[in-house]
């Protein structure tokens, strides 16, 4: 019998729908994913001999047909995409992407919302969050370290598109 592993990770950029996509997949019967993110990949003492939380989500989802997770940041944290292909080279990757200045503004309010920028005239604090975000790698740099590290069959990007005005 094959050892059960974890079959997808949702890794779309922050503010992009990837929260929604994570619960709607949650709900389906044959599908397990944790209820929080999965930040093994990403952790600054990753050890990549040590994968008990990996397989704790896996043993936990033993009924589900697919087991996946989530964590919006292993887009753009160079280090997860070869991570990811080491411990998990058959994973499918959803990466959900999003107009970069949709996305941008909506990230600038969610940071104003929850306390973590002051409230400033919008032109003065947009134009400081967006020099400062500018110094972050981008999604694009992490599909390019993905491609390197596994095959094009087993990435499915999913944009968002605005029809009508």
């Amino acid at each position: 019998m094959t050892e059960r592993t974890i079959d997808f990770a949702i890794i779309g950029a922050a503010k992009s729908a990837s929260t929604w996509l994570h619960l709607a997949l949650r709900q389906h019967p044959s599908i397990y994913m944790p209820v929080s993110e999965t930040a093994f990949f990403e952790d600054p003492y990753y050890d990549e001999c040590d994968s008990r939380s990996l397989r704790c989500i896996v043993d936990a989802g033993s009924a589900a047909v697919r087991v996946g997770i989530k964590c919006p940041n292993y887009l753009c944290t160079p280090e997860c995409a070869p991570r990811l292909a080491r411990h998990l080279p058959d994973l499918r990757m959803i990466a959900i992407l999003r107009n970069p200045v949709e996305r941008a503004i909506s990230q600038y309010y969610h940071l104003i919302r929850s306390g973590r920028l002051p409230v400033a005239p919008a032109d003065e604090a947009f134009a400081s969050y967006c020099a400062e975000s500018s110094s972050r790698p981008s999604p694009r740099s992490w599909c390019c370290n993905s491609a390197a590290t596994a095959p094009a069959s087993r990435h499915f990007a999913v944009t968002s598109r605005r029809s009508g005005c």
